[in-house]
């Protein structure tokens, strides 16, 4: 029995076949989708896994910069004491 589910790009209803029913052109065109839509699903692990490096370095600079300051103002404070 065939499926109809909606199509993302054009919001139409497309039915699924099996792949033993599909003609030559049909198995053709569908694996050429299917390795369009491998590389954009691998391209956007990819811009995931950076964008989780970019937010861990960022969390890691302003760490720095906390204690950075924090080490100023107890550097101030035992100046003002002096």
């Amino acid at each position: 029995m065939d499926k109809v589910i909606g199509c993302y790009t054009c919001k139409k209803d497309a039915k699924l076949i099996k792949r033993d029913q599909m003609t030559g052109q049909e198995k053709y065109e569908s694996d050429k989708d299917r390795g369009e839509a491998e590389k954009v699903a691998q391209s956007q692990r990819e811009q995931a896994k950076a964008e989780g490096e970019n937010a861990a370095n960022s969390e890691k600079t302003a760490k720095y910069f906390r204690d950075l300051a924090t080490n100023n103002r107890t550097i101030a404070d035992k100046i003002r004491r002096l």
